[in-house]
């Protein structure tokens, strides 16, 4: 099957975000993405699993009505919280008549690496193979076809905690999706932002900040090697307008993205917001609002440098900024100036993905498919069938309604209403 149509969720602490995305030849096209507002967690903690689950479940199905098929299962983005990092090295001998190495001889040493025993508490969610050693060569790509008598390989177990994996899991099979693999949100947003092929000898921090989270990554010689979750975020600066102006809060954070500027003072006097209360008009200007953020705003840099300091006395570092935070304005500007180090927001360059909100869920993909040898059986996100007859309807004419070129269309040639 050259199409493979794949669904990653994450279930963010203030959202649920889905990506549906054909893999064609290798490439991804993004068919529809989905952002359903989620009340029922507490930071990674799930205090309310009813809600959680309703916004699941809303996010597959309006993702399944555009496309015209539901969505079955998906990949799933876990939290790296308790994150540890377990290193295995394991070998096997090459029986073949020809000495080659084989796909089952790699499936073999995977299979093995994911029976390793880990803590009680904790689960292995993502297995990765830095290096084979073959003829006393090292690779860092599967020599499948080269000739020897022993394989060598050397896995990194990256384990996160067993309950919240577990809560995570259980939140989606409620919600009727099937879960076809699952990974740790600091490796999937990793894969996505090629921090494993940058510089070896550098350290890299991956900054995912939420509305009232912090995901903290440090990649170093090609490898995660810790990770750290805070309950720190952009929810503070919004929560301070909010208790200044008696606004509600769901307003303050649409403000906060749309007018606050973090590095620079592009503030004016001119009204940015009004609203009514006991028969009177209030207004608030551009520089009020940053006059309310310059405190919050200050104490989310001081603890991110707090929590970053010990990696940010090295030399050779940088860091790159990612979540729906990283959309903040002049925030990476910000964090450069109180780290003294470089900071970049990352976003995708994917067409229907670009915010940095995004990263994790395109992450799942390629981790995923990374190891698409490893899968026994090509997997889809929906039924293979009546999607590939849902395109033929479509590009017959059929339903022209479910074609989105049909309605591009309609929408730009539309007459204009008298």
């Amino acid at each position: 099957m050259e199409k493979q149509v794949l669904a990653a969720l994450s279930i963010a602490n203030h959202e649920v975000r889905l990506v549906v995305g054909e893999f064609f030849n290798s490439r991804l096209n993004i068919i529809k993405t989905e952002r359903v507002a989620c009340g029922g967690l507490d930071g990674l903690r799930i205090v309310d699993t009813s809600k959680v689950i309703v916004a699941v479940r809303q996010a597959a199905e309006n993702a399944g009505e555009f496309i015209g098929t539901p969505i079955t299962a998906v990949l799933l983005a876990v939290p790296s919280y308790r994150f540890k990092r377990e290193t295995v090295s394991l070998s096997k001998t090459i029986d073949a008549p020809d000495r080659a190495i084989t796909i089952q001889d790699v499936q073999e040493l995977y299979r093995r690496a994911q029976d390793v025993s880990v803590s009680d508490d904790l689960v292995c969610v993502n297995t990765v193979c830095n290096t084979y050693r073959l003829n006393g060569i090292v690779y860092r790509k599967t020599p499948i076809g080269e000739k020897g008598d022993l394989l060598e390989a050397e896995f990194d177990l990256l384990c996160a905690d067993k309950m919240t994996t577990y809560a995570y899991a259980g939140i989606v099979e409620k919600a009727g999706l099937q879960i076809i693999d699952i990974c740790l949100d600091a490796y999937g947003a990793a894969k996505e932002m090629a921090l494993f092929e940058q510089n070896l000898k550098s350290y890299v921090i991956s900054m995912q900040l939420e509305s009232d989270q912090l995901v903290l990554g440090l990649i170093y010689n090609g490898r995660l090697m810790s990770c750290q979750t805070e309950k720190v975020g952009y929810a503070a600066m919004a929560m301070a307008v909010a208790k200044q102006y008696g606004i509600p809060f769901d307003n303050c954070c649409k403000l906060l993205f749309k007018y606050a500027h973090l590095a620079d003072d592009k503030s004016t006097d001119r009204p940015i917001y009004m609203w009514n209360r006991d028969d009177s008009t209030y207004s608030m200007s551009g520089r009020q609002l940053a006059d309310t953020l310059a405190a919050p705003a200050q104490a989310l840099l001081d603890d991110c440098y707090e929590l970053c300091s010990p990696i940010l006395a090295h030399e050779n570092v940088t860091v790159t900024l990612l979540g729906a935070g990283a959309d903040l304005d002049g925030l990476d500007t910000a964090l450069s100036r109180r780290f003294e180090k470089p900071v970049k927001a990352y976003c995708p360059e994917t067409l229907g993905v670009r915010s940095p909100g995004w990263t994790v869920c395109l992450g799942m993909f390629y981790a995923y498919l990374d190891q698409g040898m490893l899968h026994d059986q090509q997997v889809c996100s929906v039924d293979a069938v009546a999607y590939a007859t849902q395109l033929k309807d479509s590009a017959s004419g059929m339903p022209a309604e479910k074609n989105f070129t049909a309605k591009l269309k309609k929408l730009l040639f539309a007459e204009p209403k008298k």
